[in-house]
């Protein structure tokens, strides 16, 4: 193999096949490196790469990294630091030997028991003894239970055991998610091999069951009394209007009609598609399997819900700004009350998309995407017609619109930032002043 690595920042290790491909490419978890001063290998395939600030960085044969240790001086004499380090090398007991030019001796390191215990189990997995690497990775867990390579490897070995519920464990800890969906794919298949026959059955005996009651209920009106309750919540204009975002969604036009003049929807019932939304945004985020959701712990609610409404409120604002300006017909509630029908597709069609991310593996993602995709359309085209409709505009000249809009809500965003940074210039140069005449006082 060829080990390679370029200069400059932002830069990746490199390792050769024969034929001149880099193994390393589509590898989920490639280690940045800034200014990679010189490399070595190991005879079992580790690699050890020194940085000009002095950081060492040790990496496994197929690239994830192991540790990371070493650094820059900073014009002091302190051991395990460098001022200017140039060349590294490795011995067949894993010492670590680093050339500082500047200093003009080497530093020499040699690996903690913890650290001898992942080589070992390293060298063991990669040469088959399974039962050994396993053996040592839990020992290594046991001094770090949050260990990555431990949790991976361990996932691994469990996968060539064919033990998938103990790799899907593992493989979730160490966040994993090509392996987390094979190990999961697995399992899968195992339960529908062993159950789809009942869940067929269960399906027919239901659609049975549905069938004889909705014939009964012609003959005999046995459902008549929760017919007659539907009746009357349908009657509720609150109820009503938020029934009413089927119809939005595959009658964008005739809706944007009644929403202007007033047969549908109320600030109140837009409020709570708004709302609806939102909390759908934030399910798809969190909520989806693991494979397709952000970790809840890297996941901020408050902002998310700053540029929702940072976003909703330029669009309607904008909107109604350039609409005014150009004869548009469209009030104030009825961008806001229409906007809010024009979400109806992803209200309707998402929870389902989110439910189906739960049992869905890396294969099944294409179907995600699509989906998610054809909702955003969705929308987008509901939106164009709705503002066809309410300011009564042709097609070329509601696309100048929008386009106005999108500008109007860029320099929205550009003065705001402006602002925000003048005052804040504004608020440390009082700051300042106010420190310095503290200071004076406390000196006079």
């Amino acid at each position: 193999m060829i080990y390679t690595t370029n200069m400059g920042k932002g830069v990746y290790v490199k390792k050769h096949s024969i034929s001149g491909l880099d193994l390393f490419e589509n590898s989920d978890s490639r280690i940045m490196l800034n200014d990679p001063a010189d490399m070595c290998v190991t005879e079992d395939g580790r690699i050890y790469v020194l940085e000009a600030s002095g950081s060492i960085s040790e990496i496994t044969y197929d690239g994830y990294l192991i540790a990371r240790f070493g650094g820059n001086s900073d014009k002091t004499d302190r051991i395990g630091l460098f001022e200017v380090p140039r060349g590294i090398g490795v011995d067949s007991e894993s010492n670590v030997y680093v050339l500082d030019e500047q200093k003009a001796f080497v530093q020499v390191f040699s690996p903690t028991p913890v650290q001898s215990g992942i080589h070992e189990a390293l060298d063991d997995y990669n040469n088959g003894r399974y039962e050994e690497s396993k053996r040592i990775w839990k020992e290594v867990l046991k001094f770090n239970n949050t260990s990555f390579l431990a949790h991976l490897y361990m996932g691994r070995t469990y996968m060539q055991e064919e033990n998938y519920e103990e790799a899907l464990e593992h493989f979730r800890i160490a966040k994993v998610k090509s392996y987390y969906s094979t190990a999961y794919w697995e399992i899968r298949n195992a339960w529908l091999q062993k159950n789809l026959g009942y869940v067929l059955v269960l399906l027919l005996l239901m659609y049975i069951i549905f069938s004889l009651l909705k014939s009964i209920d012609r003959e005999k009106r046995i459902f008549r009394f929760f017919r007659n309750v539907g009746h009357k919540v349908m009657s509720n204009r609150l109820v009503s209007d938020m029934l009413s975002i089927k119809y939005a969604m595959l009658h964008p036009i005739d809706n944007a009609y009644n929403v202007k003049h007033g047969h549908t929807g109320t600030y109140l019932s837009a409020s709570l598609i708004y709302i609806l939304f939102f909390v759908i945004l934030v399910l798809y985020q969190v909520a989806g399997g693991f494979i397709f959701s952000v970790d809840i712990a890297d996941y901020s609610l408050f902002n998310t819900l700053v540029t929702y409404i940072v976003v909703v409120g330029l669009f309607i604002g904008g909107n109604y700004f350039i609409s005014s300006i150009n004869d548009g017909n469209g009030s104030v509630r009825d961008i806001y009350v229409g906007t809010a029908y024009c979400l109806s597709p992803a209200v309707v069609i998402m929870p389902p998309v989110i439910l189906f991310s739960n049992f869905a593996t890396l294969n099944e993602q294409f179907l995600i995407n699509t989906a998610t995709t054809a909702v955003i359309a969705w929308c987008i085209i509901n939106i164009v017609l709705m503002i066809i409709e309410i300011h009564e505009y042709s097609f070329k000249f509601t696309v100048f619109n929008i386009l106005m809009t999108l500008f109007s809500m860029g320099v929205a965003v550009l003065a705001a930032s402006m602002g925000y940074l003048l005052l804040n210039q504004l608020w440390v140069f009082i700051r300042e002043i106010v420190v310095e005449v503290l200071l004076r006082v406390k000196a006079g």
